[in-house]
């Protein structure tokens, strides 16, 4: 594999890493809005890095 062909791969994948993690974000922000806002008390917030996951319990077990 040449340089050039490296730094495609390399400039790919950052472009990938970059709208995932602005879409991730953003949807982040329309939960916090939709949600935040109740009288819920929260339990558990949970990241799950190999599935790209972020997972949050109420303290009754909903997981949302």
């Amino acid at each position: 594999m040449n340089t050039l062909t490296v730094f495609t791969v390399i400039l790919a994948a950052t472009a990938t890493a970059t709208a995932t993690a602005t879409a991730t974000a953003t949807a982040a922000a329309a939960w916090a809005a939709a949600n935040l806002a109740a009288d819920v008390r929260w339990l558990l917030l949970e990241s799950d890095m190999d599935a790209a996951a972020v997972r949050v319990y109420r303290l009754d077990g909903t997981a949302v």
